[in-house]
């Protein structure tokens, strides 16, 4: 649900207002209806987290206090119900999804070399961090800020942010800055550098691929064949390119060469740095959210059956006394049934 139509306008009249009045009343009141604005088209936690306490939670509970108000064990068994249930659906929403994009793009950032969220976790096991102190403390800050929902520090990328990243780069030293900063931001300049690389060969593949298509070659038109060569030695120059020449070699690299490189970067359709990072967050955080589905749709409903299954189950049965009608045995089947029913009722 996203609440961004209803609560900007009504954000917007609220600040109007308020500037308007000295009433510190109406004023707090604006701030705290702050909380619930989306952010850039997000709902935002606090938003989130009073929807599903004043709509889900609270309204859930009042149902069962009024469903069965003079049989006091089933309404405390309703209740624990909503608690189990309700409340892990809840905290998976709001803290669940958003730290499991986390981890799986830092993940992804590790076995590819390629930055894919804002900031990588800090270091703890890698070199230059010996002192264990460093690493406990390493250690907690990584666990709270992919727990965190008001962290940023471990967000995946967003298409804005890999956008901000990868794309627009006017000259040679800002793509030397972008190589410079992979490292602190988790990743490998090698790795970064060989995206660059398959970028701008794809690039020239494609002109290649479009000038042979066109009539004019077909019919032996010297200019498009002497265009073909020049962008298959292109091609070559940058297949033997390395980092250390691409960095250090003002020579390893002509202008016409280096123009190649920079429109395959600000093309949205070559940009292969770009389209791998999309592609793999995409792909990761749909991973993410089935795993959470799976848990919400399957694991818990049957977490919740064992749970009644103990509660009931192992109560020891009434036995048999004088004039009742039930042996153990059935006593325990028909506990059975009760669970069985009460599990469907509450789906």
């Amino acid at each position: 649900m996203n609440i961004a139509k209803i609560t900007t306008p009504i954000s917007q009249a609220l600040g109007k207002a308020t500037n308007n009045t000295k009433s510190k009343f109406a004023q707090n009141f604006s701030k705290g209806f702050n909380f619930l604005e989306p952010n850039k088209g997000d709902n935002s936690f606090c938003g989130l987290a009073t929807i599903m306490g004043l709509f889900v939670v609270i309204p859930r509970i009042k149902t069962a206090l009024k469903r069965n108000p003079d049989n006091k064990e089933a309404t405390k068994d309703e209740i624990k119900e909503i608690l189990f249930r309700d409340l892990q659906t809840i905290a998976i929403i709001l803290f669940g999804l958003k730290s499991m994009n986390a981890l799986v793009s830092n993940l992804a950032t590790k076995f590819t070399g390629i930055p894919m969220v804002n900031n990588p976790y800090k270091n703890v096991f890698g070199k230059g961090n010996e002192d264990l102190l460093q690493r406990g403390k390493n250690f907690l800050s990584n666990i709270v800020s992919t727990i965190s929902p008001f962290s940023k520090a471990t967000r995946s990328m967003d298409a804005g942010d890999v956008e901000d990243l990868y794309t627009n780069y006017k000259n040679k030293e800002e793509v030397i800055k972008l190589i410079d900063s992979i490292e602190s931001k988790g990743g490998r300049q090698e790795d970064v550098f060989a995206k660059i690389k398959e970028s701008v060969i794809a690039r020239i593949n494609k002109t290649i691929h479009n000038n042979k298509l066109n009539g004019q070659y077909q019919n032996g038109t010297l200019t498009t064949q002497q265009e073909i060569d020049k962008l298959s030695r292109k091609k070559a120059i940058f297949e033997k390119l390395t980092l250390s020449e691409f960095k250090n070699n003002a020579d390893a690299i002509d202008n016409d060469c280096l123009a190649e490189l920079l429109e395959a970067l600000n093309n949205e359709e070559t940009n292969v740095l770009a389209k791998s990072v999309n592609g793999l967050n995409s792909y990761l955080k749909t991973a993410a959210l089935g795993i959470e589905v799976g848990y919400l749709g399957f694991g818990l409903p049957a977490l919740n059956q064992k749970r009644l299954e103990k509660k009931y189950l192992s109560e020891k049965p009434i036995g048999e006394q004088k004039g009742d009608t039930f042996s153990p045995i059935n006593d325990r089947h028909i506990k059975a049934q009760e669970i069985k029913l009460y599990s469907q009722f509450m789906k």
